[in-house]
C-alpha cells in the first residue's frame, strides 16, 4: 500500500495561495467575531496561517522544484558537451604518440566515445577509463607535443562528471521528499482555509458579501474543455 501523500483539493496550488492571502489581510479584523463562535479561530490559529502561508510561497512549488534540478541537469549537460571537446583534440595526439603502435591506439577505444556521448552512465564510464589510461600514457602523449593541461583537463572533466551525476540524483530523490512535505503543508493549509469558509456562514449569517469573501475558489472549466453530449435520436 502506498503511503504517498496526495492534494486533498482540486484548485491550482497558486489559486489556493492566492486565496488565503486574500483572506489574512481581512481576518485578524474579524477575528473577535470568529473566535466567539468558533474559539479554535484565535490568534494562534491566525499566527499558524500567516507562518505557514509564507512557507508554502517561499518554497515556490513544483515549477521551482524543476527549475533547481533543471540547473542541476545543466550542469551535467555542460560537462558532457566538455568530453566532446577533449575527445576531438585527444584523437590527435593519440594518433601521433601512437602511430606505431596500434594495439596502444586501439586501446583508447576513442570510436566508443560518439556511441555513448549522449548516454549519461556510459559517458561517465567511459571517460573515467580513458582519464586513467590518458594518465598512464602521458608522458608518451606529451613527448609529441600535447599538453599537461590537456591532460589536468580530462582528468577534472571525469571527476566533474561523476560529481554532477550524483548531484543530480541526489536533488531528484530530495525533490520527491520535499514535494511530499509541500502537498503536506498545502493540505493543512486548505483544510483552514476551508474551516472558515464553514464558519463563515455562521458567524457572518445574513452578511453573504463576507460570507463570499472567506468561500474557497470555484474553478469552473472553459467552455472549450467541456465535452459536448452526443445527440440521442428518439
Amino acid at each position: 500500500m502506498s503511503n504517498e501523500i496526495t492534494r486533498t483539493y482540486s484548485l491550482s496550488d497558486a489559486i489556493l495561495l492566492t486565496h488565503i492571502g486574500k483572506v489574512l489581510v481581512e481576518l485578524p479584523g474579524h477575528l473577535p467575531q470568529f473566535e466567539s463562535i468558533v474559539p479554535k479561530i484565535n490568534q494562534a490559529f491566525v499566527d499558524g496561517l500567516i507562518a505557514d502561508h509564507i512557507s508554502a510561497l517561499e518554497e515556490g512549488g513544483d515549477d521551482a522544484a524543476r527549475g533547481e534540478l533543471g540547473s542541476k541537469t545543466q550542469a551535467l549537460v555542460n560537462e558532457m558537451e566538455i568530453s566532446k571537446g577533449l575527445i576531438k583534440k585527444l584523437r590527435f595526439w593519440i594518433g601521433e604518440a601512437f602511430q606505431d603502435d596500434p594495439a596502444k591506439h586501439k586501446s583508447f577505444h576513442l570510436s566508443k566515445f560518439w556511441k555513448v556521448a549522449n548516454n549519461q552512465p556510459k559517458l561517465i564510464q567511459y571517460m573515467n577509463m580513458l582519464s586513467s589510461l590518458v594518465n598512464e600514457n602521458s608522458a608518451a602523449l606529451l613527448a609529441v607535443g600535447a599538453t599537461q593541461q590537456l591532460i589536468d583537463d580530462l582528468t577534472a572533466n571525469a571527476k566533474a562528471l561523476m560529481d554532477a551525476d550524483a548531484v543530480q540524483e541526489t536533488s531528484k530523490s530530495g525533490r520527491a521528499s520535499s514535494t511530499q512535505a509541500r502537498i503536506q503543508l498545502l493540505n493543512s493549509l486548505y483544510d483552514r482555509v476551508q474551516l472558515l469558509d464553514g464558519a463563515s456562514e455562521l458567524v457572518f449569517e445574513g452578511d453573504q458579501v463576507t460570507i463570499d469573501f472567506y468561500g474557497l475558489p470555484v474553478v469552473r472549466p472553459k467552455a472549450e474543455d467541456l465535452e459536448s453530449e452526443p445527440e440521442v435520436s428518439i
